[in-house]
C-alpha cells in the first residue's frame, strides 16, 4: 500500500505543477495550442488606439485643441494620454474640459458634427 501511495502522490504533484507552468511556457513552446496572453490583447488594443490617433491627426488642423476621451480601464493611469501627445504632434491634447474637437475611443460619441469614425473611435467637431 505504501509503495503505490508515494508514486501516486508524486504523479499528482507533478500534474499540478505542470498545469500551472504550461500556460506560462506555452507561447515559447514550439507547436501545440497557443494561449493568448494579456500582453497580446493590450498590444492589439494599443495598435487600434494608435490607428485612431493617426486618423485624428490626419483630420485635424495644426494647433487644434482636441479633447481625447478613453475609458478609465484603458487609460493606463494616464500613460495613454502621454503617448497620444507623441502620436499627435502639433495638437493640444486635453483629457478634460472643453475643446472644438472631441475624440472618443471605445466610448459613445459626443454631440456635434461627426468628422470621422474608425479604429474603434469617433472624431466630432463642436
Amino acid at each position: 500500500m505504501m509503495w503505490t501511495r508515494r508514486p501516486l502522490a508524486a504523479a499528482c504533484f507533478f500534474a499540478l505543477l505542470w498545469g500551472g507552468v504550461r500556460p506560462v511556457v506555452a507561447p515559447f513552446w514550439g507547436g501545440g495550442s497557443h494561449f493568448p496572453t494579456i500582453g497580446e490583447r493590450l498590444r492589439s488594443e494599443r495598435s487600434e488606439l494608435r490607428c485612431f490617433a493617426e486618423g485624428v491627426f490626419e483630420r485635424t488642423p495644426q494647433r487644434a485643441v482636441i479633447l481625447f476621451l478613453v475609458p478609465p480601464d484603458d487609460s493606463d493611469g494616464g500613460l495613454v494620454n502621454h503617448r497620444l501627445r507623441y502620436v499627435l504632434p502639433g495638437r493640444q491634447i486635453l483629457t478634460s474640459g472643453d475643446a472644438p474637437f472631441i475624440a472618443t475611443w471605445h466610448r459613445p460619441p459626443s454631440s456635434g458634427r461627426v468628422i470621422w469614425t474608425g479604429c474603434g473611435g469617433t472624431l466630432v467637431q463642436r
